[in-house]
């Protein structure tokens, strides 16, 4: 979505694009033209000929010139055609100035070091699923040891509880006991109410919610060149359009 929003940016400084269409004086094609005819199907994974896409071209153009004989163009197609002709002109200066960019480890390394705070791992949580077959058992579960979190583990195994814990980054939960531990005024360990969860009703027992640090250089490098590659073409089409915004401003 990002390089679209780039390139609707540039529109306005090529509107001054014009789009004749005349009647053709011949109906061959060349090879280039072919081969672009070719190439457009094979995006639809259709496969044409060389003779077929010629073939095709040349009624194309027989027919166009028929229309333009006994027709005017809608000024709605002219439109259309201008916005994508003008489009690709935009893609073209977009494509011209990414090639521009080059990034090295240095400046890598240096965006990784002063922005640490960007590559946080996300919270690991350990916790417990009691599992309950009727709500009314997993609320009596939940209400019996809301308050004493010691008891827990040894009153499951006694009455044969189905349970399992395991430790997961914080955000692989489900968002509603994601929203839940966040609100919870209580630090780990603690209960949380039952909620109908993977074809049961559980109570979740949050035994530890711990940092786990930042991700090291190697594990974000493609992404701080993804963040650097972007400010560096950001600022390029600033630079490009300032004509054009002074312009508009004055």
């Amino acid at each position: 979505m990002k390089t679209i929003t780039l390139l609707l940016l540039f529109l306005p400084s090529l509107f001054a694009v014009e789009i004749t269409i005349k009647p053709s004086s011949t109906y061959t094609a060349n090879q280039q033209e072919v081969g672009l005819l070719q190439s457009m199907f094979m995006k639809q994974r259709i496969q044409i000929d060389a003779d077929d896409a010629l073939d095709l071209i040349q009624q194309n153009r027989f027919l166009s010139d028929h229309y333009l004989a006994t027709n005017k163009i809608p000024e709605e197609v002219m439109l259309n055609l201008r916005l994508e002709f003008e489009k690709h002109l935009a893609s073209e200066v977009v494509r011209e100035m990414e090639a521009k960019i080059t990034i090295d480890d240095e400046v890598t390394k240096s965006y990784y070091v002063a922005n640490n705070e960007e590559f946080k791992k996300p919270k690991s949580i350990k916790l417990s699923i009691f599992r309950f077959e009727t709500f009314n058992e997993a609320l009596a579960f939940y209400t019996q040891f809301v308050d004493l979190n010691a008891e827990v583990d040894s009153f499951a195994k006694e009455h044969n509880i189905s349970s399992s814990t395991e430790a997961i980054e914080i955000n692989k939960l489900n968002k509603l006991f994601q929203e839940m531990i966040a609100q919870s005024k209580t630090n780990p360990p603690f209960l949380l109410p039952p909620q109908f969860f993977y074809k049961h009703y559980s109570v979740l027992y949050v035994r530890s919610v711990s940092e786990q640090g930042v991700y090291e250089y190697e594990d974000v490098k493609d992404k701080i060149e993804k963040i650097i590659h972007e400010q560096a073409l950001d600022r390029m089409k600033k630079e490009l359009l300032k004509p054009y915004r002074q312009k508009e401003e004055s």
